[in-house]
């Protein structure tokens, strides 16, 4: 829910803890208990440059990660490792800006293969584990 929205049939009153409103048959919190706070169960350290986008594998198994020098790593999420580097970067580089796992489904015949967009719209189709691009 965004601030300044009245709120739904059913919400309760604002700031109330525990609130909730139906959405098209869902119940969704409108409030968040400000004793709850995030812990990084992972960290992510040892990147040559500053990290510009990053997403998860479907599985939840990898982080992929699109670094500032043009070099992409993937990571192993229980860990915070490097799984797999895809491309080694290096100063002329351009950043990705956005990274996509393919999702798997019942028909996919190919696990794990990661979408990577750079900052002038070129795009290039990974397959992660072998760390090639697929023709």
């Amino acid at each position: 829910m965004q601030a300044g929205l009245p709120a739904p049939p059913g919400a309760g009153a604002a700031g109330e803890a525990g609130a909730e409103a139906t959405l098209d048959g869902l119940s969704v919190p409108t409030t968040v208990s400000s004793r709850k706070k995030l812990q990084p169960s992972i960290t992510i350290a040892d990147n040559p440059a500053e990290v510009f986008t990053m997403g998860f594998s479907p599985d939840g198994r990898y982080l992929a990660t699109g670094i500032g020098d043009g070099s992409l790593r993937v990571f192993a999420a229980q860990t915070g490792k490097v799984a797999f580097e895809l491309q080694a970067g290096n100063a002329a580089a351009l950043p990705a800006t956005c990274l996509r796992f393919r999702p798997a489904t019942a028909a996919t015949r190919t696990k794990n293969v990661l979408v990577a967009a750079n900052a002038v719209g070129s795009i290039q189709h990974w397959h992660v584990t072998s760390g090639k691009l697929p023709a």
